[in-house]
């Protein structure tokens, strides 16, 4: 079990945070024998997703942006803010104001050591490097030691701390690679800093937050097939979007890092083409890939226009766009026997679209407040996305999504079983990734 950031704090607080929420069904313990991914405890576990993996990806994009001294780290910094003010919310909405002050003052310095570490980096200060890591371990202690507490003793100090280490080393190997000119492995490790805050954290955190308050969930449970399901696109999702965004910025910019993080969306979206295929067959992974494939294909043309200033192919791009979206939502349409409504994939499609081209229309223009104002907005739609298909895949597949994991005993009550997210992952019926707007392929963008 790797660290788990202080993220981990902030999962605490999301859980709680979102007790109200829509989704109740399965109020009673027989909960664990419908497959649903509908619940409170899920909706609680798919907020954490989405802000722990926010801000892994936006911590290491932007110590990479302050290493380059690029013109948006401001805006990164807000985006930062941001998603710790929601964490912060959800906390004091359970614990109040008070234990939500002490939260908040930890979890901002722990953000503000990345940056103090990148900066020195920038400045080749090796020394302050290694007093900003110093420091953020022992600001790892202090988030546990709070951990622990309010969730009287369900995580305990010892492991939180460990988790919180692991994230801000995971953080630290990908800006140190990156530094280093070994963007391939910068790239690989963010990928797998995303996938611990998600896989790990987020897990952890919510499966103790719906035990210690059930009736704040109407004792629906956190960990299930189904949740993993969700979960599983929720990090599938989000990464491409967040990826794909980079790819497109530094098409633009032409960066070093390009193929690096081209190789990395590719790697993204050729999980879910083999897992289509293993599913579905060879024919079905074989149209979802060409499909895919043609999609990214256009974003690139996209890029490539405006970088040329030639509005003729960028509106090529934009229709090329659009007959994607009419054919893939047919796909999808078919692939889950009408439970996915083409009309329905065809508007979160669209959105998707939109998002993404606006995001890298505002970077382009300078208008870096806006740009990432769209990539959060972007981003959470792809967690709306991984539900309403999670959602379908299990309607069609009901006795695949049924129960709860097995899970042998641990330090953490048997948490860590749910750790294991590779089995999960790989045994999902994941065409409905595709439906998710996942780009798919790794040849994609090639």
């Amino acid at each position: 079990m790797k660290a788990m950031n202080k993220a981990t704090t902030l999962l605490l607080i999301l859980v709680m945070l979102l007790p109200v929420g829509g989704g109740a069904a399965l109020a009673d313990s027989h909960q664990s024998e419908v497959a649903t991914v509908d619940t409170a405890a899920l909706e609680m576990r798919s907020e954490i997703d989405r802000l722990l993996s926010e801000h892994g990806f936006g911590t290491i994009t932007l110590m990479r942006k302050i290493f380059n001294k690029e013109p948006d780290v401001e805006q990164l910094k807000e985006l930062a803010n941001l998603n710790s003010q929601d964490l912060r919310a959800g906390f004091a909405s359970v614990y109040g104001e008070g234990p939500a002050d002490e939260f908040i003052a930890l979890w901002n310095e722990h953000n503000a050591l990345f940056v103090e570490y990148a900066t020195a980096a920038a400045n080749n200060d090796q020394q302050a490097m290694q007093n900003a890591m110093d420091k953020m371990e022992e600001g790892s202690h202090k988030i546990a030691v709070l951990q622990a507490e309010v969730s009287e003793g369900k995580l305990p100090e010892a492991a939180v701390a460990e988790m919180l280490m692991t994230h801000e080393q995971q953080v630290k190997a990908s800006f140190d690679a990156y530094v280093a000119g070994d963007f391939e492995t910068s790239y690989a490790m963010q990928s797998e800093a995303m996938a611990y805050l998600v896989n790990t954290m987020s897990k952890t955190l919510s499966t103790a937050y719906a035990e210690q308050f059930p009736e704040l969930y109407d004792n629906s449970k956190a960990l299930t097939v189904a949740g993993n399901l969700r979960s599983d696109l929720n990090l599938l999702l989000g990464e491409h979007f967040a990826v794909a965004g980079t790819v497109m910025q530094k098409r633009f910019q032409d960066a070093p890092d390009f193929e690096a993080s081209l190789e990395a969306l590719n790697a993204n979206t050729g999980k879910q083409a083999a897992a289509t295929t293993s599913i579905y067959g060879e024919e079905a992974g074989n149209q979802f890939a060409a499909l895919w494939n043609s999609h990214n294909e256009y974003y690139l043309q996209y890029v490539d226009a405006v970088k040329n200033n030639n509005a003729e192919e960028k509106e090529a791009a934009v229709a090329n766009l659009g007959q994607f979206r009419d054919e893939f939502s047919q796909f999808m349409s078919t692939a889950t026997e009408g439970i996915l409504d083409a009309d329905t994939v065809s508007e979160a499609l669209q959105m998707h679209v939109d998002t993404t081209l606006g995001t890298f229309d505002s970077f382009v223009a300078g208008d870096y407040a806006k740009a990432w104002t769209t990539a959060r907005e972007g981003y959470a739609h792809m967690f709306a996305t991984a539900k309403t298909t999670s959602a379908a895949f299990v309607q069609q597949f009901p006795d695949k999504f049924a129960g709860v994991p097995a899970m042998p005993e641990t330090g953490l009550g048997g948490m860590a079983g749910m750790f294991d997210m590779n089995s999960i992952l790989w045994s999902l019926p994941f065409l409905i990734i595709a439906a998710l707007l996942v780009f798919s392929r790794r040849k994609v963008l090639e």
